[in-house]
């Protein structure tokens, strides 16, 4: 219940204003405004002691807003969703303020309500970069273009992306773009070039730790975001240790991000992954119910099917019938090819003066022949 009976009427209407309790309010989880700088929060405060709160905070009451009630499962005790205007809601709190001035908006449903958020918050000049790519993302995922985002915050596409980029840093690393770490703040520049790091191979991520020196675990190169946040972290670390400013880092991410091993296929950098595709295909082909149909069960599907189509579905077995095929042949080769390299692979243990210890290579494999030969 509110606690000011005689004014439940007033917030029900859209474009009111008038004046509600402090603790009434409850932060939107969705905003994007992730850092409030203590300075400023107190200053702020200090103003509002003085001469209260000049511009109203916008506020949406959570009754008219079911697709909020899942999301804010502690808060029942809550009756209205800030839209905008959490900084001034907390350093109200901070003066013990009790009430503040309102404005109510009402949403028809959930996009409504993102639409208007995300353009109230596009006007807004404090906004961190993590914070506006923060927002942007939320935009992204309503549908809106990079290029009606951009025309909203009076920017470039360019710029839309780089914001984006933001979004897609470990979490450990966008906690260092925190203004109020001063001097130590990571600068966006640098940033948002390590949010563009795609997935390395292996290889790379390897060779990367063993030039530079830098002693990690390696991650589970089967989660790809893991791998990108690892590799984020790894880099930033040789940056940070080393002394980069902020152009010589931005030139060393972009010289090792795009770096690839032209000739690594998918199934090198992830072997046991196509081995479970390969299974899985054959694992299909041999559980399916065709595997039962009788020669009379065949007989019946093509007893009224004219020559043209039966043939087609013909031309279309024999074709995965050579498929299956080729399959064995490459799996029977890799096979052979598998026990010949460990047939050839020179003893690791030998006698001293053995004529073989120093054969490797096509020389171990003539000199196993020539040993092994049938008589």
């Amino acid at each position: 219940m509110l606690k000011d009976k005689d004014v439940q009427v007033w917030w029900m209407k859209q474009g009111a204003t008038g004046h509600l309790d402090t603790d009434l309010l409850v932060p939107d989880p969705f905003q994007p405004r992730k850092f409030m700088a203590e300075g400023d929060l107190a200053e702020l405060s200090e103003s509002i002691r003085t001469a209260g709160i000049r511009e109203p905070i916008r506020v949406s009451p959570l009754s008219c807003m079911p697709w909020m009630k899942e999301r804010l499962p502690d808060f029942s005790d809550k009756h209205f969703l800030i839209i905008s205007g959490h900084r001034r809601q907390r350093a109200a709190k901070l003066v013990e303020l009790e009430k503040v001035p309102a404005l109510v908006r009402i949403y028809a449903n959930e996009h409504e309500h993102r639409e208007d958020a995300a353009l109230l918050n596009a006007q807004r000049s404090d906004l961190t970069p993590l914070e506006e790519g923060i927002e942007i993302k939320r935009r992204r995922d309503l549908g809106e273009s990079a290029e009606k985002i951009a025309s909203s915050f009076g920017k470039t596409t360019v710029w839309v992306y780089n914001r984006l980029a933001l979004t897609k840093l470990d979490p450990s690393i966008q906690v260092l773009m925190d203004p109020s770490r001063g001097n130590d703040t990571l600068p966006t520049l640098v940033a948002q070039e390590l949010g563009m790091v795609s997935e390395p191979d292996p290889q790379v991520f390897e060779k990367f730790l063993e030039d530079f020196s830098v002693d990690v675990e390696l991650p589970d190169f089967s989660d790809s975001e893991q791998v990108i946040h690892s590799y984020q972290q790894v880099l930033l670390e040789v940056i940070l240790r080393e002394g980069y400013n902020a152009t010589e880092a931005r030139d060393f991410i972009l010289q090792h991000r795009k770096k690839k091993i032209a000739h690594t296929s998918a199934h090198e950098r992830r072997p046991d992954k196509s081995l479970e595709q390969l299974s899985n295909f054959f694992k299909t082909v041999r559980k399916h119910r065709v595997q039962s149909w009788t020669e009379a069960d065949i007989r019946v599907i093509f007893r009224n099917l004219d020559v043209a189509k039966a043939e087609e579905v013909l031309a279309a077995s024999k074709s995965i019938s050579d498929l299956i095929a080729s399959l064995v042949d490459r799996i029977a080769l890799a096979i052979d090819g598998k026990k010949s390299r460990t047939a050839y692979t020179t003893p690791t243990v030998m006698k001293p003066n053995s004529e073989v210890l120093h054969l490797t290579g096509d020389a171990a494999k003539a000199y196993y022949e020539k040993t092994h030969s049938k008589v």
